[in-house]
């Protein structure tokens, strides 16, 4: 049995444990309603065990218990088998690493994380299962059913009421899975089907053998190719075919072969690097599997052959591919439409020839990282009516290009793109870049080790207000900028860089008046100390103006509870904090408080119209009355808050004033010097 372990626990990978078992921990959202949304290959798969895996989805669905599965296919269909079982069981991330050893434990390994994961363990077709795992496993998912019938079925879901029929003499399971899916991708009727499968055998084979004169004798190859469409005995062992040739290439292009830019970054390695969250750990988990790969101990079918990276310009998805090479120790070999395009006179054949070429470029230094940037450029087919012939041809040679360096060892795509719904659906399919990363704007954590990696010889200290109000709102290219220029200002001054540098490049200038800015000093401080009296410490203060507000306390609204009416009520209270303090502190309250109560009167409105709370047990429309004299009350309570806080409120705005924003520590310090939580 063949042993290769995967333990997934939401999106997060978790530590290798042995090679021989797959853990998918149950997601809502990746196991399809229909067996018309799968590829060709893994609808046959499903069909061929409708009742096995009728059973693995009533227990998914379930989510009370998991299962243990056995999943059979030769070689050729094992990929599509075990992109089947992660698509039932909704695995996302996977971790592989390889024990050859036979050891004894992966039984005690199968019931320790049975507990709270799926476990698959894959087999080749004559592979002598253990007793206790026929006995432990729910179901055996096996390629090997598949017949000429489910084919038949198959053809009538794509084709209804075509009649075409599958030979019953050809024996499916004989056919490449992949092969097979890309003939029913690209036949228009079903009789294309076996014209395009025999296209791509004899290309093969040509590829894979030497010319033959007229009246030589005939290799095992060549008779294989002829009889790949005759009567042949079911389950047949074929002899093995000798690893695919590289691309034969002209001269012409072997010149631009030449051309091609190939990097071999050094650094930075993504250890260097934050903000990538799960893209992260898959190159992290890349970089093992390429060792493993490069000593022998697995196959590059267990490798991770590519991704997609989604996410808005300047989050460092281009530097997360150097990082992933310098990481992996791969070369880079990176393009993009806008480079495919203006190659030559930009006339289709040579943007054609340019993408033909760059991958041919990887395959001649494989193994190697092929990253492409910007690939939502290229129109998803029948998005454009009076360009759409373009488009399909564009994004033709490009599926071509990407099915052919899949079943080429050491080749690893990244793509890249800032709005994936403009994608092809068939760029994204299983087999191609069908693992999706959102590269998000890094939050506060990130922020500030990105800071810290371009301001080295600045305190994390003096950093981490920059981090607490820009976080979420800027990319790591913005702080590679604001950074320059506070560089800038330090050379010009003949001094180091500090903390203020930075600061005055990341944040704006404060223009405002100096009452205005005492004043939502003052009203922010009020927000932050009825939080802390109730033990809770707010995310940030802020009196950076931006985005229509004048200043702003981060997690105000982030308070637990039961929702019982007197948690709605404890959570109004520090929402009104902020004009009580204007109005106890300054002596009358200003219009810029009306967003909190705003705010407070919809969570009030609710107790009284929805939530049962208030007068009427029915639902409806809320009585303004009611809201009001419930509202009173609260802002008495916060007044009298202010009141006795009144000396920590004053304080703490000072505190706001000269250094413009709190961070989530500093507050809590600031609480507990002065024995407020």
């Amino acid at each position: 049995m063949t042993h290769r372990i995967t333990r997934i626990v939401g999106n997060r990978r978790i530590a290798p444990i042995v090679d021989g078992i797959d853990f998918a921990d149950d997601a809502e959202d990746d196991t399809p309603d229909y067996r018309s949304a799968f590829p060709p290959s893994a609808w046959l798969i499903d069909a061929a065990n409708a009742g096995e895996i009728a059973k693995l989805r009533s227990v998914v669905a379930d989510r009370k218990r998991h299962a243990i599965v056995i999943a059979r296919a030769p070689a050729e269909w094992r990929e599509a088998t075990s992109n089947l079982t992660r698509l039932l069981l909704g695995s996302r991330e996977e971790l592989r690493v390889v024990r050859r050893d036979g050891s004894p434990e992966l039984l005690d390994s199968v019931l320790a994380f049975l507990g709270h994961c799926h476990v698959v363990l894959t087999a080749k077709p004559d592979d002598e299962i253990p007793e206790v795992y026929k006995r432990l496993a729910l179901v055996e998912i096996d390629a090997g059913r598949i017949t000429a019938e489910h084919v038949d079925a198959l053809i009538r879901d794509r084709w209804p009421g075509s009649g075409a029929r599958w030979s019953a003499d050809r024996d499916v399971v004989s056919i490449p899975s992949h092969h097979l899916s890309t003939a029913f991708y690209q036949a228009a009727t079903p009789g294309e089907i076996v014209e395009i499968l025999d296209v791509i055998r004899r290309h093969d084979v040509a590829e894979k053998s030497p010319a033959k004169g007229e009246g030589e004798e005939k290799s095992d190859l060549d008779r294989a190719s002829e009889n790949y469409w005759t009567e042949q005995p079911k389950k047949e062992k074929q002899k093995p075919e000798p690893e695919p040739a590289k691309r034969v290439v002209d001269e012409k292009m072997k010149r631009a072969i030449a051309q091609i830019e190939v990097q071999r970054p050094a650094s930075p390695v993504l250890d260097d690097l934050a903000g990538y969250g799960a893209a992260a750990s898959w190159a992290s988990d890349l970089a093992l599997d390429i060792a493993a790969f490069r000593v022998g101990e697995i196959g590059w079918q267990d490798v991770d052959q590519g991704c997609l990276l989604v996410g808005p310009p300047g989050t460092g998805k281009t530097l997360f591919a150097r990082a992933a090479a310098a990481t992996t120790g791969l070369p880079l070999i990176a393009t993009s439409y806008a480079q495919w395009q203006s190659a030559g006179t930009g006339h289709m054949g040579d943007v054609v020839r340019s993408i033909r070429t760059i991958f041919a470029a990887a395959e001649q230094n494989a193994p190697c990282i092929l990253f492409i940037d910007e690939i939502d450029a290229i129109r998803g087919r029948g998005t454009d009516e009076r360009d759409d012939g373009w488009w399909t041809a564009i994004v033709t040679c490009l599926l071509e290009c990407l099915d052919g360096i899949s079943r080429i060892e050491g080749i690893v795509t990244i793509g890249a793109c800032n709005h994936a719904d403009k994608l092809d659906p068939a760029l994204v399919r299983s087999g191609r870049l069908d693992r999706r990363f959102e590269i998000s704007l890094p939050d506060e954590p990130a922020l500030l080790r990105i800071l810290a990696h371009h301001a080295p010889d600045v305190s994390p200290t003096d950093l981490e207000p920059i981090a607490t109000a820009l976080a979420g709102t800027i990319s790591g290219a913005d702080v590679a900028r604001m950074t320059r220029e506070a560089k800038r200002a330090a050379r010009r001054g003949k001094r180091a860089m500090t903390g203020s540098d930075v600061m005055a490049a990341a944040l704006p200038a404060e223009t405002r008046s100096r009452e205005i800015v005492w004043r939502t000093a003052v009203h922010e401080a009020g927000h932050v100390v009825a939080f802390l009296v109730g033990g809770h410490v707010p995310d940030a203060l802020s009196l950076v103006s931006g985005g229509g507000m004048s200043g702003h306390v981060r997690g105000l609204g982030s308070r637990d509870g039961e929702g019982r009416l007197g948690d709605l009520e404890a959570r109004v209270l520090p929402m009104l904090a902020g004009r009580a303090a204007e109005d106890a502190i300054l002596g009358e309250p200003s219009a810029g408080a009306f967003a909190d109560l705003e705010h407070a009167s919809t969570i009030l409105g609710r107790v009284e119209s929805a939530f049962g709370l208030g007068g009427y047990l029915t639902p409806g429309g809320h009585d303004r009355v009611s809201v009001e004299g419930r509202i009173r009350r609260i802002y008495g309570d916060a007044l009298m808050l202010v009141v006795r806080h009144r000396g920590s409120i004053v304080e703490l705005a000072r505190l706001a004033v000269e250094r413009r924003v709190l961070s989530r520590s500093v507050l809590e310090q600031f609480g507990r010097e002065r024995g407020i939580i």
